[in-house]
């Protein structure tokens, strides 16, 4: 099963908020409404099937919640098409966007946590995540009863801390072509067709 993880577009909106609400009602995670999805749309990924007549399969955003705090937000797989590597692939997109940004630690409030913890997430308590708790669960309306198990990883140091190469200024004035600084671009493992991987695999 062959499947492309890319930046959604405003195109995207009607069949992610289909999937985020049939998984809703499934208890798998909490719906989002339209206006919540188209604004955070510049942050938001989506599974594409490249199988004949395609269509979103999967779906993850990123979501700046502190100054070292990121979250992996809304991440859904359509039935069907788990256990490809679906949500793997898009949690690798979104946590490429945030060391861009030298965000330092990921986190996620999810149902299913053992899906996190194949990926280097810890289970954390509620009490270590304030800016979440406060800014967002705080107007939940599963709020103080929530289900949700909050798991945190460390990303390691930020891209910024990454040895610099050479001068481009100097490369430029010598004639040579600029190095290109370490670090993937962000999106790099964007764009890409992924092939499944077989059964077993998140």
């Amino acid at each position: 099963m062959d499947y492309l993880v890319r930046k959604a577009r405003v195109t995207d909106v009607g069949p992610v908020y289909g999937l985020l609400k049939k998984l809703a009602a499934e208890g798998l995670l909490l719906p989002r409404s339209y206006s919540s999805l188209y604004e955070m749309l510049q942050t938001l990924y989506v599974a594409e099937s490249q199988e004949a007549g395609g269509g979103v399969i999967g779906a993850g955003a990123l979501q700046v919640s502190w100054e070292d705090l990121a979250e992996v937000r809304s991440l859904a797989v359509a039935e069907g098409f788990r256990g490809y590597g679906v949500g793997r692939a898009i949690t690798a997109a979104v946590e490429e966007d945030a060391r861009a940004l030298d965000i330092r630690r990921m986190f996620a409030l999810t149902y299913v946590p053992e899906f996190f913890f194949r990926l280097g997430y810890r289970q954390v308590g509620l009490d270590s995540l304030p800016q979440k708790i406060w800014a967002v669960c705080f107007s939940c309306v599963h709020y103080p009863d929530c289900k949700e198990i909050a798991v945190v990883k460390e990303l390691g140091p930020p891209l910024s801390a990454s040895v610099p190469g050479p001068d481009p200024r100097v490369a430029m004035a010598e004639g040579a072509a600029p190095a290109v600084c370490p670090g993937a671009p962000v999106g790099s493992l964007a764009g890409a067709v992924r092939p499944g991987s077989g059964a077993g695999k998140p």
